[in-house]
């Protein structure tokens, strides 16, 4: 009997993630975070069949926030506050972009929106709100990341 952390899993989770960083035009970088956010939570042992997709759709949403020094945040509630889309067109083509990178995750992991939503937080706690990786901790997989991108 196979356990779910093993290695096979995991790998075709990180594809995945791939599929989906590529689509989405997420950098290196932060699709490297997404994977030491993901391996972490697999190691801590809180990651289990039923939620590994919602872990795996969570930590590049998680990463890209932490990478994006808050621009998301800042056209989502720009978004929200305007409501008018010919005084900030360039906002509304970055909101169509969220929401299509939003449409994609949901597709290639198969789960709905609001429960992608729902598990950032809790990835968070799991992570002990340490979501900042080390050098060391993000070096291994932003080469391998490179490595199979050229």
């Amino acid at each position: 009997m196979v356990e779910f952390g093993s290695t096979p899993i995991v790998c075709s989770i990180k594809r995945e993630m791939l599929q989906v960083a590529s689509a989405c035009d997420v950098d290196d970088l932060t699709l490297a975070h997404a994977y030491v956010f993901y391996e972490k939570v697999v190691l801590e042992g809180t990651v289990k069949k039923t939620n590994r997709k919602l872990v795996a759709g969570a930590a590049p949403l998680v990463a890209t926030k932490i990478n994006d020094h808050g621009s998301v945040l800042a056209i989502v509630n720009a978004l929200q506050f305007i409501g008018n889309s010919r005084v900030f067109p360039m906002l509304i083509r970055d909101s169509e972009e969220i929401i299509e990178n939003f449409q994609h995750i949901e597709a290639v992991f198969r789960i709905a929106r609001k429960e992608l939503l729902q598990s950032e937080i809790p990835l968070c706690v799991a992570l002990d709100f340490n979501l900042h990786a080390t050098k060391d901790e993000l070096h291994p997989h932003y080469q391998r990341i490179c490595f199979m991108g050229s």
